[in-house]
């Protein structure tokens, strides 16, 4: 159907209107005011931030000792802290990566150990934070299937 004399056509994608006349912005504070950047800076800053997170990955070790807990008890718990408190959090390959290299067990292991540690008192005095939340977020799960939470004093 041919455009009608009487009716404007709308502006295209481009930010041009019919006339091909580039638009105006009618604020100043709509235009852009940062500097232009040397091309390329940009992206060689996070190539080398991604090389250096490549290349500095250390294998988890624990070497932390909680009294009344096996050696590895402590080394899962241990895991579990640093883990909890790291910032940035680990992705999931990073933790399973240290759960393999540095403890030296499956992670469908390592969280079925840590599952059962909440039923441990030393482990909750030795890291009452950690597994506060553990439990709590294992709650979350169980309650948005429909089960009733669980309690482990």
């Amino acid at each position: 159907m041919p455009a009608t004399p009487n009716r404007p056509r709308p502006p295209s994608r481009t930010g041009t209107t019919s006339s091909d006349k580039p638009r105006q912005l009618d604020s100043p504070r709509l235009q852009d005011t940062t500097p232009p950047r040397p091309a390329g800076q940009d992206e060689r800053a996070r190539a080398g931030e991604a090389a250096v997170r490549r290349t500095s990955y250390v294998p988890y070790r624990p070497d932390r000792h909680y009294e009344g807990l096996s050696t590895q008890d402590s080394n899962v718990l241990a895991l579990a802290a640093a883990e909890t408190r790291s910032d940035p959090p680990w992705s999931a390959g990073t933790r399973d990566r240290h759960i393999r290299e540095g403890l030296d067990m499956s992670p469908t292991g390592y969280h079925q150990r840590l599952v059962a540690l909440l039923a441990e008192p030393n482990a909750r005095k030795a890291e009452p934070i950690v597994l506060r939340l553990l439990e709590e977020k294992l709650n979350r799960l169980r309650q948005a299937r429909g089960e009733s939470p669980l309690r482990w004093e």
